[in-house]
């Protein structure tokens, strides 16, 4: 299906393992804006808590499955090799604003 298909070109196939939690946020959110189309109902995503809420569990999720899966070495992911050393010093503080801003900005 659709969603199944979109997890396999993102992820690869061992990203079908975050199949059902993706499937149910996927239909979480479509219906929950879905139900904001109805005039005077209620659109539970269109406050700040519930996207926010959404996307802390989901960088959360992703954080402690990189840790489990890669151990210390998740945190290479903030200094890629090969840069020179002094580089370093402003490239992790911009790596790790780009990797929580991301979740919050989607």
């Amino acid at each position: 299906g659709f969603v199944a298909d979109m997890i396999r070109g993102t992820a690869g196939e061992e990203g079908l393992r975050f199949f059902p939690f993706v499937f149910t946020l996927f239909f979480f959110i479509l219906f929950a804006n879905m139900i904001g189309m109805v005039p005077y109902a209620f659109t539970t995503t269109s406050h700040v808590i519930v996207t926010g809420a959404l996307a802390m569990l989901v960088i959360g999720i992703v954080i402690v499955f990189g840790l489990w899966k890669n151990g210390l070495k998740f945190f290479k992911l903030f200094a890629p090799s090969g840069a020179p050393w002094y580089i370093y010093i402003l490239l992790i503080p911009i790596e790790i604003i780009s990797f929580v801003a991301r979740p919050l900005t989607l």
